[in-house]
């Protein structure tokens, strides 16, 4: 089983269409469903656990007997062994409301478990921090995700869901950002993979997941500067902030090409951001060890070729961009 079908199953449930336009939560059940036996099949670090967590999200809504909460018990207890922190600390923390409700119900939880759950909470929070402090370390908030937290809420009191319906709905697809700045999209030679975008630790895995899957020529990320960076099939790394600020572009625009124009804009500044530019694809290509770009004299346009494979994480808003140090 593919990726791609649970990947299209877990968007026709989540999409601002359905969930906004009323689509209907028996809908989105089926699908998420669907999603999640298909999943079951598949050895990835995200996608075997996504449309579990999604699901038992979902089933916590109108959830009001034992049988209901030990199904999502079970769901998230799956979802818990995901690769990704924050797969599994969202699952974690659905499922100590799930305990906290069984036991509202007289079921018999045994009090380890609950603590078992808040200590492993602790752990992947730790696991999270420590990963943030990795990245840029400014302008975060004190306490993101709200909108979240208000759910685990409602969801451990039984207060009524209805009037939260839509209200946290992001139409990114963003699978659990952990700041404003943090929405990541992945991109192939011929544009985006897919109609998601990821948190940093999630994009990265994706990423992976593609390269290993494939024979890749290369990958890079592009964030902000100090965040920026490309590999080769060797696994060695290079930081040059606009050559890959250039190849994203001509990635992004290769059905129709980049116009070579455009690509100078990325220099302007220098003293002539053509030839600029011009360096900037050799320098990649002497990198990734091929001709990876095609050059269409009729439109004056740069597109990548057909041979090409590579993949980019891509940061959706940057911030100053800053100044190239190389």
């Amino acid at each position: 089983m593919s990726v791609a079908r649970v990947k299209e199953l877990f968007f026709d449930a989540t999409n601002s269409k359905v969930v906004i336009g009323g689509g209907g939560d028996d809908y989105i059940q089926a699908k998420l469903t669907e999603a999640h036996q298909l999943a079951l099949l598949l050895q990835d670090e995200i996608w075997p656990y996504i449309p579990a967590y999604r699901l038992a999200h979902l089933l916590f809504r109108q959830a009001s007997n034992e049988h209901d909460f030990f199904e999502i018990m079970k769901l998230l207890e799956h979802a818990e062994k995901s690769g990704s922190n924050y797969i599994s600390l969202n699952a974690s923390l659905l499922k100590f409301a799930a305990i906290n409700r069984l036991n509202l119900l007289g079921a018999k939880v045994a009090a380890s478990d609950q603590v078992a759950c808040v200590e492993s909470i602790l752990g992947k929070i730790s696991a999270v921090n420590e990963k943030e402090r990795n990245l840029d370390a400014w302008n975060k908030p004190i306490q993101s995700d709200y909108f979240n937290i208000l759910e685990y809420l409602v969801y451990a009191t039984a207060f009524d869901y209805k009037p939260l319906i839509g209200v946290g709905h992001d139409d990114r697809n963003t699978l659990f950002p952990r700041f404003n700045n943090d929405i990541w999209t992945v991109i192939g030679t011929r544009g985006p993979i897919d109609k998601f975008s990821y948190n940093y630790e999630d994009g990265i895995i994706e990423l992976n997941r593609l390269c290993e899957a494939e024979n890749v020529t290369g990958h890079f990320v592009l964030g902000d500067p100090h965040e920026t960076r490309i590999f080769n099939l060797s696994g060695k790394s290079k930081t040059r902030f606009r050559p890959i600020k250039l190849l994203n572009k001509i990635m992004a625009n290769s059905n129709y090409g980049a116009e070579a124009a455009k690509l100078a804009e990325i220099w302007t500044g220098t003293t002539d951001p053509s030839e600029a530019a011009k360096k900037g694809r050799k320098l990649i290509e002497k990198f990734l060890g091929g001709n990876i770009f095609h050059f269409n004299t009729a439109t004056n346009r740069w597109s990548m070729s057909e041979d090409a494979r590579i993949y980019g994480l891509v940061k959706r808003q940057h911030r100053s961009e800053g100044k190239d140090p190389n």
